[in-house]
């Protein structure tokens, strides 16, 4: 079952050991887009995008602010195959 977006999903987040030192993914296509991969659970996130990977529950307020800060697509439950971008560097 896909995420509802409107309830909030799961996002891959970087490795920092402390959490408030994480930040959010996102993968940029081939095509130049700015993805970000959501997911309707951490074991299916974990099946398709990387098993190890730590990761943030974002509702609908925080991906908003996510989405006025660097402007990007929300990916439901896909594969993830692409190149890391940093939030910085992708507007």
């Amino acid at each position: 079952m896909a995420a509802d977006p409107s309830e909030g999903v799961y996002v891959p987040t970087t490795d920092a050991p402390v959490p408030g030192d994480r930040r959010v993914e996102l993968r940029r296509a081939a095509d130049g887009r700015v993805l970000l991969f959501g997911y309707s659970g951490v074991a299916r996130m974990h099946a398709l995008y990387r098993r190890d990977c730590r990761w943030a529950r974002l509702g609908p307020d925080e991906l908003a602010a996510l989405q006025m800060l660097v402007p990007h697509e929300l990916v439901i439950d896909a594969v993830a195959d692409l190149v890391v971008v940093d939030p910085r560097d992708a507007s």
